[in-house]
């Protein structure tokens, strides 16, 4: 049975003051590979963006980076550490026009998310 997402909310809001220090830095040959991989994109959205552990970093290589959390706690700890564009948004249901980024990064989160085939499809004309 898969989770109500308002609990995933819930539990973020609740660990976000330790949740840094219970994750492993982003490790340099990751940050490289998404370097390379991004080197033709601006515009980045990453959905989950949590505390800003990817999207900070991207943001400081140049990259324009907006994150997107169901969690306000986990966003303020994020914009504390210095993302500048991070808003409160379920990954169903974004509010941006379609084509809005050049790509779009969901890492460690697809695994919580209800409704995968909508997220998908999210932000896409048809």
């Amino acid at each position: 049975m898969e989770k109500d997402p308002t609990e995933n909310k819930t539990l973020f809001d609740f660990i976000a003051h330790q949740y840094d220090e219970t994750r492993e830095p982003l490790r340099k040959e990751v940050l490289s590979f998404l370097v390379q991989y991004l080197s033709d994109s601006k515009d980045i959205l990453e959905i989950g963006t949590g505390t800003g552990r990817v999207s900070i970093q991207l943001q400081d290589l140049g990259f324009n980076v907006t994150g997107v959390d169901i969690s306000e706690k986990m966003l303020e700890k994020a914009r504390m550490k210095g993302l500048k564009k991070a808003l409160i948004a379920k990954a169903e249901s974004l509010p941006f026009e379609d084509n809005s980024f050049d790509v779009t990064l969901i890492i460690h989160v697809f695994h919580l998310l209800k409704e995968r085939a909508t997220v998908m499809n999210e932000g896409f004309s048809s």
